[in-house]
């Protein structure tokens, strides 16, 4: 198997230019035809021995500046995101809601800092490691009984790309980011580094800073986009001014300097499907609840009779 990584500029047409870097597999990986007739890559050890073994490394940075890891942060994000074919993140930094989230068919990271770059593909190869892949996040992959009770990591046909550049010049220039963000099924993420007047510390955070004047053209960028985005920021008269349209939640965040509020915008109404139910609630305990109360549902469904709980089924089928 192959990630896809950015490895630098073409000199020739001024696109990014992907490398590929080798995922070492085991020495009882196999090629087998899928029903579409595709090769997929299966790893097959007996079930005595193979375990989804937790990641040492489970984000590319320990630390990162304005990074979503808080409790309550990326669960905020996330119940906010509807269902959708395409991921992309303009400013990854450490994102923490392509790690956490469950993956889209494609997902893109995009960031003007190599270093950024550089770590997200030490993560990736870490991570796509056999023996080193997280059962809690299956980025390209799941765990299932197959035959003699064996357990088979399948690797699906789900891609990561890391490209290395301005989000500013991919979204004029790469055919391919431009061919997204022309797609309703898109999700565009953004966390950019935060406007200078609404943060707390007027220093440098990052490598790759932007300046107001940025701020303004990528606001005036993404209003004209169709596919589905959502920003971050501190709450700012700029992006309520240019936003103004847009519908936005807030939702508190930890910094060195303590609790602060954060704003998510976002251009689509209020999601009544997601992309990913897992921390439905606003609040660790509420997020249980729910948790307790889908288990105990479907538990009670498992007990029927098969043909009344398909009839069950059948009926929420029509009435949602």
């Amino acid at each position: 198997m192959i990630l896809p990584a950015h490895n630098g500029k073409n000199t020739d047409t001024g696109q990014p230019q992907l490398a590929t870097v080798k995922i070492p597999m085991s020495p009882g990986a196999k090629s087998v035809t899928a029903d579409n007739g595709k090769n997929t890559d299966v790893i097959t050890q007996p079930a005595a021995t193979v375990k989804p073994p937790m990641l040492e490394r489970n984000k590319p940075f320990d630390t990162y500046p304005g990074g979503k890891d808080g409790d309550g942060v990326y669960q905020a994000i996330i119940n906010q995101i509807p269902p959708h074919v395409n991921y992309i993140a303009g400013f990854a930094g450490n994102d923490a809601i392509v790690r956490h989230k469950r993956p889209a068919y494609q997902n893109i990271l995009i960031d003007l800092d190599l270093t950024v770059i550089k770590e997200w593909q030490k993560f990736y190869n870490a991570k796509y490691t056999f023996g080193h892949s997280n059962y809690h996040y299956p980025y390209n992959g799941r765990w299932s009984h197959g035959p003699n009770d064996s357990e088979h990591f399948t690797i699906e046909s789900i891609r990561h790309l890391l490209l290395h550049g301005s989000f500013f010049d991919l979204v004029c220039k790469n055919q391919l980011i431009k061919g997204m963000l022309a797609a309703k099924h898109t999700f565009l993420f953004l966390d950019p580094p935060y406007p200078f007047d609404s943060r707390i510390s007027q220093r440098d955070l990052y490598r790759c800073e932007i300046t107001n004047e940025e701020h303004v053209r990528l606001l005036k960028m993404i209003v004209k986009l169709d596919c589905m985005v959502a920003i971050s920021s501190y709450p700012n008269s700029l992006y309520d001014r240019l936003l103004k349209d847009w519908r936005f939640i807030d939702f508190k965040g930890r910094t060195r300097h303590g609790i602060v509020t954060e704003r998510l915008y976002m251009n689509y109404p209020e999601p009544t499907r997601l992309h990913d139910y897992s921390y439905l609630g606003e609040n660790y305990r509420k997020r249980q609840d729910i948790k307790l109360q889908r288990e105990r549902t479907i538990q009670k469904l498992r007990n029927l009779p098969a043909l009344e709980r398909n009839a069950i089924i059948e009926q929420i089928k029509r009435e949602f």
